[in-house]
């Protein structure tokens, strides 16, 4: 089973009770595809912090994560992440998805704004944060 998002438990409670779901893969996708620049948008405009996405040339984004990794810590970005992002991470067409769980997906529009609106979900702690910078 290869899900993210809320309805991973849903996904995982419904494939148990289903004999038939031994052995299979159910992916769980949103009924949308979005590019990164997108989501980040998306993001910013929900959360109340729009920014500008510009594109970085190849060869800088190589250079930028190679930085990155040398810095102390858990990276943020590593060479190995940027590679991962070159292959689309969407559902295979022709493998069972949420509706073979009896499951609806909810489009990200419907979802994102009540994680990301000022004051409401992660963001509620904004305030605080900001107290303690």
């Amino acid at each position: 089973m290869r899900c993210t998002g809320p309805y991973v438990a849903q996904a995982v409670v419904a494939s148990l009770r289903l004999p038939s779901s031994v052995g299979q893969t159910f992916e769980c996708a949103g009924p949308e595809v979005f590019t990164l620049r997108q989501l980040v948008a998306l993001s910013g405009q929900l959360s109340g912090h729009p920014r500008t996405v510009l594109p970085l040339p190849s060869a800088l984004a190589q250079l930028q994560a190679l930085a990155m990794e040398c810095l102390p810590g858990e990276p943020l970005m590593s060479r190995d992440n940027l590679a991962s992002m070159q292959t689309p991470n969407i559902a295979t067409p022709g493998r069972p998805g949420l509706a073979a769980l009896g499951l609806t997906p909810s489009s990200v529009h419907a979802i994102a704004p009540g994680y990301l609106r000022h004051h409401q979900g992660c963001a509620r702690l904004d305030a605080w944060r900001a107290l303690h910078r």
